[in-house]
């Protein structure tokens, strides 16, 4: 058995992380004792997160967008996310779940005053 180099993941002969970590170190540094350092899911879905808002750039930007519209987009997301459980359709369900995640995102820097700069500043 041998880790992952980034995410210390063991596996095998390859850890399916590796990509996806390789990806991430240039944006979040490697740093071991470091409290506040996302979990190798957590790096995971950032990325799933970050894929949807990509392939919906199209539709322009949250921020001028109410409350109760992005609360729509939330739910409307949550009802396909529970059929693609019922369906068992794994793609659905990450696809859905990174689409509700970054609503919750989106009401969060629109509503809450989410600013990337504060960096955890209103936890």
């Amino acid at each position: 058995m041998i880790s992952c180099h980034n995410c210390g993941n063991w596996t095998g002969a390859y850890c399916k992380l590796n990509l996806i970590c390789r990806e991430l170190e240039h944006w979040i540094p490697k740093e071991e004792n470091r409290t506040d350092a996302p979990r190798p899911s957590v790096k995971v879905f950032a990325i799933e997160m970050e894929k949807q808002l990509r392939t919906n750039d199209h539709k322009g930007t949250w921020d001028d967008q109410t409350a109760a519209t992005l609360v729509e987009g939330l739910n409307y997301n949550a009802w396909h996310l529970n059929n693609a459980i019922t369906a068992k359709s794994y793609e659905s369900i990450i696809r859905r779940a990174a689409n509700i995640a970054n609503f919750a995102m989106m009401l969060a820097e629109n509503e809450g005053k989410l600013n990337a700069s504060t960096e955890g500043a209103n936890t």
